[in-house]
């Protein structure tokens, strides 16, 4: 299965607004590499994220961490680049971000996003999301070899 039809999969199974797939490049940080969009929600990819290697999630997931967001916009009130990606982001109100392991290190980042309104994620959806990163790793590592 390619990383595309992975997200897609994803996509159809949790219905957010938008599901990117970033990867680590030699000029940039985890820039957006698949992306799949729903209905009048804009693409990210090429879009300049202020301050991505301080941004809070960015560290908490290249650190290994699932992040659930219920309420993007009541996390991390003070930290002024993060709260203008919100709206980069069209609207991004809630989000599931997960690392794509390989041993230590995260070498993928899905993010799942919802756009114009707070969402609460079930535990199902994060283990789903969980199972997506398992599977772009072992493309990945299939590419790899």
């Amino acid at each position: 299965m390619s990383l595309q039809q992975i997200i897609q999969s994803l996509f159809d199974d949790l219905q957010p607004s938008r599901i990117t797939l970033r990867q680590p490049s030699d000029s940039d940080i985890f820039p957006v590499t698949n992306e799949v969009t729903g209905d009048g929600v804009d693409s990210i990819v090429g879009m300049a994220t202020p301050n991505m290697p301080k941004q809070p999630i960015v560290l908490r997931v290249t650190g290994g961490e699932q992040v659930v967001q219920t309420d993007c916009v009541g996390d991390y009130p003070d930290d002024d680049a993060y709260q203008t990606m919100l709206g980069l982001y069209g609207g991004m109100q809630a989000q599931i971000v997960t690392p794509v392991r390989r041993d230590d290190q995260t070498v993928a980042i899905i993010s799942v996003h919802q756009c114009g309104r707070k969402r609460d994620w079930t535990d199902a959806e994060a283990a789903r999301c969980r199972e997506a990163a398992a599977q772009v790793l072992a493309e990945l590592d299939a590419a790899a070899s």
